[in-house]
């Protein structure tokens, strides 16, 4: 089996003492298939505006990125090279999906799966060579994201969710971590 944990690094994890709760799910998942399944891969990717590959020595110390803009709208069109420059504390679920399918075709196993820890939709999409970073959540962004998870489910790979979401129950974001 090969498995790739996603790992929310939003600025709303900092909520609620959500991203300590996350990171320790994170190091317990690896560990467990570290020690039980040593022959099996397994690989972390943090997702906030971006997504980049955790290598298991930095994953004690990964944190959150900080939210720097309070605005109650926003919605920003970065090229993907200069994702870097733009603000970091969005939610991108579609890149980290993007990762994983790319660490997933270079695994061998039969079984492949991504395991996800988030704490709900999904804040910014890639389209066309652009990062499209928007807040309120978008429709687009979520059928975007929603048709990457497709596309890998096709392919094989196998979901599970771990969703910190208790007080976004109200909130349509619990329909988008079941869809």
């Amino acid at each position: 089996c090969s498995t790739v944990i996603l790992l929310d690094m939003s600025g709303s994890m900092c909520r609620w003492d959500r991203f300590p709760q996350a990171k320790k799910c994170a190091m317990a998942v690896h560990a467990l298939i570290r020690q039980r399944f040593p022959l099996e891969s397994v690989d972390v990717v943090g997702f906030a505006s971006g997504a980049e590959i955790i290598p298991e020595h930095r994953l004690p110390l990964v944190a959150p990125k900080p939210i720097s803009s309070h605005d109650p709208q926003i919605h920003l069109r970065i090229p993907l090279a200069k994702l870097s420059e733009a603000p970091q504390h969005f939610t991108n679920l579609q890149l980290g999906l993007m990762t994983a399918k790319r660490l997933l075709a270079r695994r061998g196993g039969m079984n492949k799966q991504v395991f996800i820890i988030t704490d709900g939709q999904p804040t910014a999409h890639l389209e066309r060579g652009h990062v499209h970073l928007i807040y309120p959540p978008a429709e687009k962004t979520a059928i975007t994201t929603l048709s990457e998870a497709l596309t890998l489910s096709k392919s094989g790979v196998r979901f599970s969710t771990f969703a910190l979401i208790e007080d976004y129950f109200y909130m349509d974001w619990v329909s988008f971590v079941e869809n």
